[in-house]
């Protein structure tokens, strides 16, 4: 019915994620191999959302 994107994924160790400070103008998917690196993305927006961040 629908097509929506992958937002959201684990990949070879990695989490991958639909950057959502590019919306809608543009669809970037993140890799994110650090607990650092998972902090700052979510510091800076580019991964919101309950379910997303648990």
């Amino acid at each position: 019915m629908y097509d929506f994107p992958l937002t959201i994924e684990w990949r070879s160790g990695r989490i991958c994620f639909l950057d959502q400070t590019l919306l809608p103008e543009r669809e970037l998917m993140l890799e994110i191999s650090s607990l650092e690196a998972l902090i700052e993305a979510i510091k800076m927006l580019r991964i919101r959302g309950a379910p997303a961040i648990g």
